[in-house]
């Protein structure tokens, strides 16, 4: 929707509506799971235009971040 203050129209202008969302074709969005190898837990935190993620997991020496590029991870210890 879109919002134009009256007194910014002239007396002969319309403004024009935005599309409604149903006129709006759907995303097509793909889902993918995964785990960080011998990993308790994986929690993803985010995503660039590439497609490489980044966030953290636990396994039995504690918390731990990650990168995944396409199928390969990169695993390292952040402060704290």
């Amino acid at each position: 929707m879109s919002v134009v203050p009256v007194n910014k129209l002239s007396k002969n202008e319309i403004s024009k509506p935005e599309p409604c969302a149903s006129s709006i074709p759907a995303a097509k969005l793909v889902f993918t799971t995964f785990d960080v190898p011998n990993a308790i837990a994986t929690d993803a935190q985010g995503i660039n235009d590439q497609g490489d993620i980044i966030g953290y997991f636990r396994d039995s020496t504690g918390d731990r971040g990650f990168l995944k590029q396409g199928s390969s991870f990169t695993t390292f210890d952040y402060p704290n």
